[in-house]
């Protein structure tokens, strides 16, 4: 094949190719849409969260009773998990009544394994999140307690909700850390979450829905 017949050759292709060339020029740009990390957790209107967080940290029925002549032994002196359990139901998680996780350590282990419906986040995202009005519960398992039954125990722990605010900056842990509701030796709204726990961070758990 001379030069000539290959120019022949190549003009033919250039006939046939350069239309969809054209059009591939002329088509717009297209780009892959960001994906929101909370699309579709549920939310509440920020003010309104923050008001029913106050009004339920004062509720009677969360204070402590340990102390109390009147209580029962069998009964639980405080009440964190059963707070907790009542917000997420603002949030339509209704699933922290059954017996193997209703407890402290029983929710925080049962978020840890289900990251399909809570994401574990960091200090940093969890006080973003619940300005946004989102729900994030920070939790922590603690030494295993027998109960009145022989060989069942269950889990003893902490859990708090991170609340909408600025974060604030903890000497404890040496870092910037959310505000919490806290229910349990004692009862309050807005302080920072090392003063809920001791000297182990919680892990931090954003709702999925």
């Amino acid at each position: 094949m001379n030069a000539q017949s290959v120019l022949g050759w190549l003009a033919k292709l250039w006939v046939v190719v350069s239309p969809w060339l054209r059009r591939k020029a002329a088509a717009p740009a297209t780009t892959a849409a960001p994906v929101d990390p909370l699309a579709g957790a549920p939310k509440l209107d920020p003010g309104d969260y923050q008001i029913r967080l106050r009004r339920a940290v004062a509720d009677e029925k969360y204070r402590d009773r340990k102390d109390d002549p009147t209580t029962k032994k069998d009964e639980r002196a405080t009440f964190c998990n059963v707070f907790t359990r009542d917000v997420c139901a603002w949030f339509g998680w209704h699933d922290f009544k059954s017996e193997d996780r209703d407890q402290a350590g029983e929710i925080t282990r049962y978020m840890t394994t289900h990251p399909e419906r809570w994401r574990r986040v960091l200090p940093e995202v969890a006080a973003r999140c619940a300005t946004l009005g989102h729900l994030v519960v920070a939790g922590q398992v603690r030494k295993p307690l027998p109960t009145d039954v022989p060989g069942k125990w269950y889990s003893t722990g902490h859990v708090c909700i991170v609340a909408p605010g600025q974060p604030e900056y903890s000497n404890k842990w040496g870092l910037l850390v959310p505000i919490c509701a806290n229910v349990g030796g004692s009862n309050w709204y807005g302080k920072p979450l090392s003063f809920a726990f001791g000297k182990d961070m919680p892990e931090l758990f954003l709702y999925l829905g």
